[in-house]
């Protein structure tokens, strides 16, 4: 057994903490300092003590027993056990907060455990890392695909656990909820994750029950407007804004409620070279440093604004760092269903699943679509985000191809993109235009500075086509079969690709696609043939079929089992 030591005031009481290691679980004893003047085991600045100091004052603001214990000039105990990883829970209801957030023990353990081995990063995110843990307020402005979500979660994984701060308040668009979700459980498993997505009349008690009772909170810019009273009042340790140009308008509701946050760390992630626009570089330096920084900074003098902004900001390009990165970054995200296409999918799965292979392949492509698209307005998370992926491709100078093997998606997002950001240019390549019409839009594509995006049928453009003007390759969806897939993406990495590549592909959380990716990834040749087979019409066998059925849709849940 052994035992560390080390001493403390909680209340204006001096207070011995004491953490004694058996068998893999660890007991916490907090006692009065009754004057026997014991020095302890560790300097006023070693981490250990740090980590121990954080561990019992967590304790006693959170369990009143344990603080009455102190009181009464007894001996506190807590023991603890090595957490293990925790799905996120989403909080909607105020019971549900109370409920469902995270034990005292989950919140104790990271502090008296030693940290495992977490998944490896590269030199130049270590660096961010380090540099994040520096500074209260900067802008981490990572071109994408350089990892800013991991070196931000890292950041904040060790500010917890030393013992610096308790808590991180992670703030994303809503289409990135379940991509945080997952990234925590990469990078920060140690750590417990809460949603934070309260009906508007619940929404101060939830956040009243759930802030500093949780190592890491996710809400949505949509859940601060307007800012729950709860986030106005209480002392936020760090918040991480996610896709941060949504911070640049001085004026709008989404700024004024971020003023309004009482934080003592703030950190902006985006992949816009911000440095570039004058009012918007003013308006996040004026949230990171209010007393430094305002929007009229920018009037008189940007140059000498640029220059006081350098210590605050931290970006580098996929060329300053291409030793280090694979030829290729393929990224996939985790999405979820807006609510028009969660209704769609929620109907079109309550009926029975079709005994018949071919029937049975039209209800699961069907379900496939309405993750792209909501069959009625058109509503998509996965466009959603890929409008602002474009957005970043545009602004770094760069283009995109964008594939679907399906047309609605990419004739919804062709519409959205000419009435909503008609400054982004974008043509489109099917099955539909001619030999000469395809010529065309081909030979705008590559020429033309102000076409960022190519949106491609996979079957049309699949095959033969080189387009190594692009360095973005965004999958709506993809097929069965993960070769034909490589087809497409390989428009773009081939020979006379000069930049690193950047592949987006999308996932819709609690959906069809997920299951499918874990198939494929088994046995995606046999399940690929068969799907393959029966898209081109071919008739199986009763053997095939039952293959098809049992194997593969079985695997999908019971509502789509095969009916008799």
């Amino acid at each position: 057994m052994t035992d560390r030591i080390t001493l403390d005031q909680w209340q204006g009481q001096s207070i011995r903490i004491k953490l004694s290691t058996d068998d893999g679980s660890r007991l916490l004893e907090i006692a009065p300092l009754n004057g026997d003047g014991r020095a302890s085991e560790f300097g006023p600045d070693d981490s250990q003590a740090q980590r121990l100091r954080c561990a019992a004052r967590i304790v006693l603001e959170l369990n009143s027993s344990l603080a009455r214990l102190m009181q009464q000039g007894k001996v506190a105990r807590l023991e603890i056990k090595r957490s293990r990883p925790r799905l996120p829970f989403r909080l909607q209801r105020a019971y549900e907060a109370t409920v469902l957030r995270p034990q005292i023990e989950e919140l104790v353990a990271p502090l008296v455990f030693d940290s495992t081995s977490q998944t490896p990063l590269r030199a130049f995110q270590e660096f961010g890392v380090r540099w994040l843990v520096e500074h209260q307020a900067g802008i981490l402005a990572d071109d994408m695909g350089l990892g800013k979500t991991a070196q931000a979660l890292r950041a904040a994984g060790q500010l917890i656990e030393q013992g610096i701060i308790r808590s991180a308040l992670i703030v994303c668009p809503k289409s990135l909820l379940a991509n945080w979700e997952a990234e925590c459980e990469r990078w920060v498993p140690r750590l417990t994750v809460l949603r934070s997505i309260p009906l508007k009349k619940e929404s101060d008690e939830v956040w009243s029950a759930i802030l500093g009772r949780s190592h890491i909170i996710v809400t949505s810019y949509e859940q601060l407007r307007p800012l729950p009273k709860s986030l106005t009042t209480a002392r936020l340790e760090l918040v991480i804004a996610d896709e941060a140009h949504r911070l640049r308008r001085s004026q709008s509701k989404l700024v004024k409620a971020f003023r309004l946050m009482n934080t003592e760390r703030i950190w902006a992630l985006t992949g816009t070279p911000i440095e570039s626009h004058e009012v918007d570089l003013a308006t996040l330096l004026s949230l990171l440093e209010p007393t430094r920084f305002s929007t009229k900074s920018t009037a008189s003098d940007f140059t000498g604004l640029r220059s006081q902004a350098r210590p605050y900001l931290l970006r580098r390009l996929k060329k300053d760092v291409l030793s280090e990165l694979p030829h290729v970054i393929d990224t996939k995200e985790l999405v979820e269903l807006t609510p028009q296409q969660q209704r769609a999918y929620s109907a079109a799965r309550s009926q029975p699943l079709p005994k018949d292979a071919g029937e049975a392949l039209k209800r699961l492509t069907l379900l496939r679509s309405i993750c792209d698209v909501a069959p009625r307005n058109g509503a998509s998370a996965k466009l959603n985000r890929i409008v602002d992926i474009l957005q970043g491709v545009q602004e770094a100078g760069e283009k995109a191809v964008v594939f679907s093997y399906l047309l609605q998606p990419l004739n919804v997002l062709a519409r959205r993109l000419t009435r909503e950001h008609p400054l982004l240019g974008v043509v489109t390549l099917t099955g539909e235009l001619t030999t000469a019409e395809r010529g065309r839009v081909l030979q705008d594509f590559k020429t033309n500075e102000k076409v960022v995006a190519l949106l491609c049928s996979s079957r049309v453009g699949g095959e033969g086509l080189t387009l190594t003007e692009a360095n973005h390759v965004v999958f709506i969806n993809e097929w069965w079969n993960p070769s034909a897939n490589a087809q497409a993406r390989d428009r773009v990495v081939r020979i006379g690709q000069e930049r690193i590549v950047q592949v987006h592909r999308f996932r819709c959380q609690g959906t069809i696609e997920e299951t499918l990716d874990q198939i494929l990834n088994r046995k995606s040749a046999a399940f690929a043939n068969i799907v393959d087979a029966l898209a081109s019409g071919v008739q199986l066998s009763e053997s095939d079929s039952k293959e098809l059925l049992g194997e593969v849709l079985g695997e999908l849940g019971p509502s789509l089992q095969p009916c008799d």
